[in-house]
C-alpha cells in the first residue's frame, strides 16, 4: 500500500425481497413476536415493522 493512501470501504448493497401478497397478508394477521415472523419470511424485523404499520407494501389490501 502506498504511504499516506487509506483502503476505501465499499458498501455492500443489500437486496431487498419481494414479498407476495400473500406473504404481506399473513405478516400482518401474525400475532407471534417479530423476529420469529421475520425469520419464516426470510426478512429482516424493519420489514417485518414497515409491513405491520403499512409503510411497506401499504397498497396490499387485507382481503382478496
Amino acid at each position: 500500500m502506498i504511504a499516506g493512501s487509506t483502503k476505501l470501504a465499499v458498501k455492500k448493497r443489500s437486496r431487498r425481497r419481494k414479498l407476495s401478497d400473500d406473504a404481506v397478508r399473513s405478516i400482518r394477521v401474525d400475532v407471534r413476536a417479530v423476529y420469529l415472523v421475520a425469520f419464516d419470511h426470510g426478512v429482516s424485523e424493519a420489514c417485518v415493522y414497515g409491513v405491520r404499520s403499512r409503510r411497506r407494501k401499504g397498497l396490499v389490501p387485507d382481503t382478496d
